[in-house]
């Protein structure tokens, strides 16, 4: 089978989960570095810096060694110097100020003071940011410009191994963990309950700035599937109900009603514990939604309060698949696939693979699922 009717076949079955039905088995969706190394042992975290084709070459390889997968991508998007961006940070990477083999680091300087929310309600969201990200940060002009080239023809090399990519896009943005990021979390978190007036107002110039921009993104490149993650610090361990509902909610519910009504799945990449909060997610029509914990979140109660309204992935931890054995993995694989699935779930790691994974622990949970 070549790799589009591959592509096709897993699509497929994916889609069937998404729609809470039945497939022929439980889909695996498996992302993260670790697939670098088991490409190519001598591979090493800063390839990702000096020789990032290479390293995707590399990545893609290890999935060839798991041909089970449905569902896999770059684990990155972006290079891997400019990712601190994202979050108005810098960020350190192997090779500069990590040694070779150390997994990338985002370094929330907090430069950001409180009178930059008043030039944000000034200028607006976009002039700001990238003020900001040159002229205090030291971010290059050329660094804000996406490479929409060079993400393309990433991309169609994973889905000529026929993977499917959930990350077709994001929905909006991130602006609450942006602000955090900008600000420092300490001093951020200290607006909210200090003038929380003015960081709501923010938030709102934010997100329709980046609501425009989702619409318009949405329409030219039509992706099957965005991803959703507005506010993960707006989570159920860090805020309360009431912070969440004012803060967090209207960025989920504004950026998750966009892309559906555009006919485009969303994944909510749900980091973080959101056990508190999990009510909120029942307001989205049914099969249109995934719901994807890292393994802080109860992924039983997820099944009792989202079960009937969207697919669960999930949520063999990260650090399971680390340091325990691969019964342990298997026997948990498979409780998942008996209580959550098998319709309307996907295998998968929480959040993504890491680089210390032990192989036989991935290999361990991919058999879970064919068998």
């Amino acid at each position: 089978m070549d790799g589009s009717q591959l592509y096709q076949e897993r699509l497929t079955r994916i889609r069937q989960a998404i729609a809470l039905e039945k497939p022929d088995r439980v889909p695996i969706s498996l992302y993260g570095t670790f697939f670098l190394k088991y490409g190519n042992p001598e591979a090493k975290l800063v390839d990702f810096v000096t020789r990032p084709e290479w390293a995707d070459d590399m990545v893609v390889q290890g999935y060839r060694k798991l041909q089970a997968i449905d569902a896999g991508g770059p684990p990155v998007m972006e290079k891997v110097e400019n990712m601190g961006k994202l979050w108005l940070a810098k960020a350190r990477i192997p090779g500069r100020e990590l040694r070779d083999d150390d997994l990338w680091q985002i370094d929330e300087v907090g430069l950001m003071t409180v009178e930059n929310y008043d030039t944000i309600l000034k200028v607006g969201w976009k002039a700001f940011m990238e003020e900001f990200l040159v002229c205090r940060l030291g971010y290059r002009p050329e660094d804000l410009v996406p490479d929409e080239a060079g993400t393309k023809k990433q991309l169609e090399k994973y889905k000529a191994a026929g993977l499917v990519n959930f990350v077709g896009g994001f929905a909006g943005g991130m602006p609450f963990d942006v602000l955090s990021g900008g600000r420092g979390m300490a001093k951020f978190f200290a607006d909210l309950h200090r003038i929380p007036d003015k960081v709501e107002a923010v938030i709102r110039v934010m997100a329709e700035e980046m609501a425009a921009e989702e619409v318009q993104f949405l329409r030219k490149a039509k992706p099957w599937c965005v991803v959703a993650q507005p506010c993960v610090r707006a989570n159920s361990a860090f805020v309360s109900r009431k912070v969440f509902e004012r803060f967090g909610w209207p960025l989920f519910k504004k950026f998750t009603d966009i892309a559906i009504a555009e006919g485009v799945y969303v994944l909510f990449h749900m980091d973080a514990r959101w056990d508190g909060f999990l009510d909120f997610f029942t307001d989205f029509p049914r099969g249109m939604c995934i719901f994807d914990p890292d393994g802080q979140t109860d992924i039983f109660k997820v099944k009792q309060i989202l079960g009937d309204r969207m697919c669960i992935t999930g949520d063999v931890s990260p650090s399971m698949l680390a340091v325990a054995t691969p019964d342990e993995v298997y026997r948990y694989s498979r409780k998942l696939i008996e209580e959550i699935g098998p319709s309307g779930f996907i295998l998968s790691s929480g959040c993504a693979v890491p680089p210390n994974a032990k192989p036989e622990n991935v290999e361990a949970l991919v058999a879970a699922a064919i068998g």
